[in-house]
């Protein structure tokens, strides 16, 4: 908010009304801003929660399964927005084998081999991810019957959420809304009040700039 034109009430407001679910579009006539405005704060708020959920690192027994962030209807296949995307999926399991902690990291294209996902992706997610004394399984590729179910069909949420809340998500700013589905499924998994946590969050974080978000993803 440091800096910011907007009001400080609108912030508020915006913070409410994301955490609803509301995306750029909805925001932009719920508080009276322009489109880009609505969109620049949103990835603000984005960007607390990003920074909120790299400190919740994996550990334990870690599951790590190889996804797509894909279209999730038939209509939704010629959407330039929902083309498949290569991403790893990662989860602290309980005894029960249940999620307690989901990362979801979309795999860049330098770790991407003729469309196939490199050992280094996995490598990188796993150093990024998850803390050096954890016990991690990993499942690669995307027919492998070794993947995690739950974690499986965690991921067909996030699309379809994906899809449905933000009519799809281009690579440049997918990492951005995995994070949030993670943050989410973090927040409700602890029980813990979303308005209260987010307004927590993005008062103490440090401001970021719009170049800064908007900057080529490599």
């Amino acid at each position: 908010m440091e800096k910011s034109k907007t009001p400080l009430r609108k912030w508020f407001l915006s913070i409410y009304w994301l955490g609803k679910g509301a995306n750029a579009r909805e925001l932009s006539r719920l508080i009276q801003v322009t489109y880009k405005t609505a969109w620049l704060i949103g990835h603000k708020i984005r960007n607390a929660m990003r920074l909120a959920a790299s400190e919740l690192p994996l550990g334990g027994s870690v599951q790590v399964n190889e996804d797509r962030y894909e279209a999730t209807s038939f209509s939704s296949l010629f959407n330039q927005n929902r083309k498949r995307q290569p991403m790893l999926a990662g989860a602290t399991l309980s005894e029960e084998g249940s999620l307690l902690r989901v990362k979801l990291y979309q795999v860049p294209a330098s770790h991407l081999l003729d469309g196939r996902v490199a050992k280094i992706a996995f490598q990188t997610f796993i150093e990024k991810c998850a803390l050096p004394e954890s016990k991690v399984r990993i499942a690669a590729g995307i027919y492998n019957s070794a993947r995690h179910r739950p974690l499986s069909r965690l991921c067909r949420d996030a699309s379809r959420w994906l899809n449905t809340t933000f009519y799809g998500i281009r690579p440049k700013h997918l990492q951005a809304y995995l994070d949030e589905f993670g943050y989410r499924f973090h927040i409700g998994s602890a029980e813990l009040p979303l308005l209260l946590e987010l307004s927590r969050q993005c008062a103490s974080r440090r401001v970021i700039t719009y170049r800064q978000l908007t900057r080529k993803v490599s």
